[in-house]
């Protein structure tokens, strides 16, 4: 059965034609365009048809036989008359001599119309009868004529006739006045749907290439991705932009071709090689072959749009299949001219003289590799690898050529395309040495070491092959301002924190005080936000403003190390706009590696502030593309990320099976960090469950109660819940040191976020004469609402704790708050408490107290009201939520009013009742 996607409003409108009543409304015309799906709804239409059990006749044009009068109505008819098998011998007679004549009696239209109306009578009175006509451009004349004659005609309720045209033809049966239907390419989500339906997987990149070559057309869908070889499918190999079509693409899309003169298909051939679109162009690469009338003649043809000074094809598909009709020495030709054409447009040129190039050739693979520099520094790295693929191709032998090759391995390698990398890069041992006579690497050597060392660190977590590589080439490095040499010390340092080791940390420390004030600040600012934050990150989020502020020309990979910094300063926010460009950019044309880092940030970015479908989301997208590139220290950030997300919302097996996989892969390779990810998600499946001695015995893995470990970034994110889960777990001592540690590192100088949680941890451990200030104090801080969950917890501690003292009112403010932050955020488990805790610090409602009583509020005078309640002044609630002391009590005049009170009084009393 045939099976359609995104064409469910045509089949009810020919499901709605099949059982109208009228005979006008039982004839139907669709058009459209080549392979939009016409056949397909035509034979939905004969198996809806088949299954109510009613007679079909079919006919299809044939391109062939379009001279030959009268085939498709014999076609059609021949099978009606077999099923009749009775009727008047005058109507055999005239059907008879119309298409087997005898002598010069021609049969008149009305005698033959009405011979094929009386046998489709009989047979629509054994049964319903369909009549479907495809491809109706190819039919011939006399049977297009006749049929329309006919179909103006049929006025049997029972009989249906369905027929398709191919838009930009004629046909008598277009102006015979018909009902029509328009088949309109498919929307981007139904191609991507039917993409998805094609046999194996497709590389991210690959699918949209076939998604905008595609533009919506269903033939073009199916057929494309089985174009592709093996390297195209999974992104190592580029997608030529005029490559072979299949069969039936080229048959569909180059099917008017043939009727177009010689010089035509010349313009044309030119207008598939050209993508300026401009027509000044086409005549100057045509030269004394340029007229205009041939540009209309494809135009007329339904191939190309020649809009005023612009032209272009109808269909992406028909300029490949132009490219694909011409010989390879006129395509070489074709290119020539437009180089010509072109030779005040450096890339233009250079690219069609690659094109036309039979073998090296220096100056246009100079070009070309400027052009590459140039893709890769505004971040197409993908563009950037196919164009100087096809520099070293035109680069004579020796140095340059090796230096590209080098270049081109490394863009392979954060492009995702390893195969093409290792194709392409010359063997060297992973201990080799490197460093020419003068004692100095050079760019060849550098890049070499930085593709080999990225694929030992992030696919086969080999932390000490990648290591010994990136120290010699570090030791070796001369100009520490060269691209690549920023590039080894990114590498480094991306070692350094995927495996948190001390000694690797020193060696990193050891070359960047040898250069001295020649150190990269990029480098110098990625270690101490990443390294070592307790003790180098204060006040680090100025530094890494001041310096984006300098830096405007960073590369995506260089932008997203810098973004990496914000992490455990909690500066992610003010990184926002830059992070979602390069997941946008990045994902089809470029570094996939600053894809999965800005992925990864922006996923812990919403974790932390209380996204937590976005984060899901970004967490999702990445783990897809680094398991289908096998890049696991990647996966297990994804991994890490959706189980803290599961452990929150209650979904604890799946958080478990993510966990699994991650220790399965960081145990073994010894990357700490990951490890420590996983211990910090795992807690957070304990604490949900209120199981604080068991999350205390994970937290201490990742750093010890009274300290915070050097070179675990992580003990900051975990610095509250281990404060925590120590105090809740009966360990009050070591609760008092871990804060006293937080205290000792001057945390609240190293984010508002760390201020909060030495602020809140204070509250928590200390005596209930101070607890209730030290509580309000910490809901004070600026910027809470950045971080709902940390401040719902913190509420219901509070809130808690106020119902153990008796002071029910103001413990239901706090849980109440606390419980409608965990009802958004999906926080299952943690509302669950906050509601049993509710319960118990209930009182009998009076009549006083109205129900809804937040219902009445919008979310920010929710908010305001909340913090009013508490007793808290103008000026405390502005600071509180960034507004004015002034909009505050705007606000505030609008609540009282609302709630039914006069007196911030009154308004704790009305919030806390019941």
């Amino acid at each position: 059965m045939v099976s359609l996607v995104g064409r469910d409003s045509e089949r009810a409108v020919i499901a709605g034609v099949m059982s109208a009543a009228s005979g006008s409304q039982r004839v139907l015309l669709l058009r459209g365009v080549s392979g939009v799906g016409k056949s397909a709804l035509l034979q939905g239409a004969v198996e809806d048809a088949r299954a109510l059990g009613a007679l079909i006749f079919r006919s299809t044009g044939v391109q062939t036989e379009s001279g030959i009068d009268y085939s498709a109505l014999h076609q059609l008819v021949q099978p009606i008359m077999r099923a009749v098998g009775e009727y008047p011998a005058e109507w055999a007679d005239d059907l008879k001599q119309t298409f087997e004549p005898v002598g010069d009696k021609p049969v008149t239209a009305f005698a033959l119309s009405n011979a094929v109306l009386g046998i489709l009578d009989r047979a629509a009175a054994r049964s319903r009868v369909l009549l479907v006509i495809d491809d109706v451009q190819w039919i011939d004349g006399a049977s297009g004529v006749m049929l329309a004659f006919l179909v103006r005609r049929i006025v049997n309720p029972a009989v249906t006739v369905i027929v398709a045209l191919r838009s930009g033809f004629d046909s008598p049966l277009a102006v015979a006045g018909l009902d029509e239907l328009v088949i309109e390419p498919l929307s981007a989500a139904h191609s991507l749907e039917l993409l998805d339906r094609a046999p194996g997987t497709l590389d991210a990149a690959t699918r949209q290439h076939l998604l905008a070559e595609s533009a919506g057309n269903p033939l073009a869908l199916v057929e494309l991705p089985k174009t592709l070889t093996a390297g195209q499918r999974n992104g190592d190999d580029s997608l030529d932009e005029n490559r072979n079509l299949s069969e039936r693409l080229e048959k569909v899309f180059g099917a008017r071709l043939g009727e177009l003169s010689e010089n035509s298909r010349w313009l044309l051939l030119l207008c598939a090689l050209d993508r300026s679109g401009r027509v000044a162009t086409i005549k100057r690469a045509a030269g004394d072959s340029w007229w205009f009338a041939d540009l209309v003649a494809a135009h007329e043809a339904g191939v190309l749009e020649v809009d005023g000074d612009l032209v272009g094809f109808r269909h992406p598909l028909a300029r490949s299949a132009v490219v694909q009709g011409a010989s390879r020495d006129n395509q070489r030709r074709a290119n020539r001219h437009l180089a010509e054409a072109l030779i005040d447009e450096p890339e233009a040129w250079a690219w069609h003289s690659a094109a036309a190039s039979k073998g090296p050739d220096a100056a246009v693979a100079d070009a070309l590799a400027a052009m590459a520099r140039r893709a890769f520094i505004n971040g197409d790295s993908r563009g950037a690898l196919r164009v100087i693929l096809k520099a070293i191709d035109l680069t004579p032998g020796g140095e340059v050529r090796e230096q590209r090759s080098a270049r081109a391995s490394f863009l392979a390698t954060v492009s995702g395309q390893t195969d093409v990398a290792r194709r392409i890069l010359p063997f060297r041992s992973k201990t080799h040495v490197f460093g020419n006579t003068n004692g100095y690497l050079d760019e060849s050597e550098g890049y070499i070491a930085a593709s080999m060392a990225y694929w030992l660190l992030v696919q086969d977590g080999d932390v000490g092959g990648a290591s010994t590589l990136l120290l010699q080439a570090l030791r070796g490095t001369g100009n520490v301002t060269d691209q690549w040499v920023l590039e080894l010390f990114d590498l480094f340092v991306l070692l350094c924190v995927r495996t948190g080791r001390a000694d690797l940390w020193e060696q990193l420390n050891g070359v960047l005080s040898e250069l001295g004030p020649d150190a990269p600040e990029s480098v110098v600012m990625t270690r101490d936000a990443l390294g070592d934050p307790a003790r180098t990150a204060h006040r680090f989020a100025n530094r890494a403003r001041a310096f984006r502020e300098k830096s405007r020309d960073l590369s995506p990979w260089q932008l997203t190390w810098v973004a990496a910094c914000a992490v455990y300063v909690d500066d992610l926010p003010s990184w926002r706009s830059e992070l979602n460009r390069v997941v946008t950019e990045e994902e089809l044309g470029g570094s996939l590696a600053s894809f999965m880092t800005a992925l990864v940030l922006s996923s812990l970015d919403g974790l932390a502030s209380g996204e937590w479908q976005s984060s899901r989301e970004h967490a999702e997208r990445g783990l897809e593309t680094a398991g289908r590139l096998s890049f696991w220290a990647n996966v297990g950030d994804y991994r890490s990320i959706l189980a803290t997300i599961s452990a929150r919302q209650g979904d604890y097996e799946a958080a478990s099976a993510e966990l699994a996989q991650v220790r399965e892969w960081a145990l073994p390779h010894g990357f700490r960090h990951n490890r420590a990810w996983a211990l910090y998600a795992e807690a957070q499946v304990e604490m949900a469950q209120n199981n604080y001695d068991e999350a205390y015995g994970l937290l201490i893995e990742i750093s010890p109660a009274g300290r915070l470990a050097p070179f675990q970034p992580v003990a900051l994110m975990a610095f509250m819940e281990t404060v925590t889960a120590a105090w809740k777990s009966g360990r009050h001592d070591e609760a008092r040191q871990h804060l006293a540690a937080g205290h000792a590192a001057h945390l609240e100088q190293v984010s508002p976020r760390l201020a909060f949680h030495l602020a809140a941890s204070d509250a928590i451990v200390s005596d209930s004469s101070v607890k209730n200030a030290l509580f309000l104090d910490a809901l004070t801080l600026n910027g809470l609402s950045e971080w709902p969950f940390d401040e719902a917890r913190i509420r219901l501690f509070y809130g808690s704790w106020l119902r153990s003292e008796g002071d029910l009112a103001a413990a239901r403010i706090q849980l109440r708050a606390a419980s409608r932050v965990f009802d958004r955020l999906g926080a299952f488990p943690w509302r669950e408490r906050a509601a049993e805790e509710i319960a118990k610090a209930a009182e009998p409602e009076t009549g006083d107290s109205p129900a809804g009583v937040f219902a009445l509020l919008t979310p920010q005078e929710t908010r305001i009201a909340i913090l009013a309640a508490e007793g808290r002044s103008n000026r405390d609630i502005a600071a509180v939520l960034f507004l004015s002391p002034r909009t505050v009590a705007s606000h505030l005049y609008k609540i009282f009013p609302k709630v039914g009170v006069t007196s911030r009084a009154a308004l704790h009393q009305k919030l806390s009742a019941g």
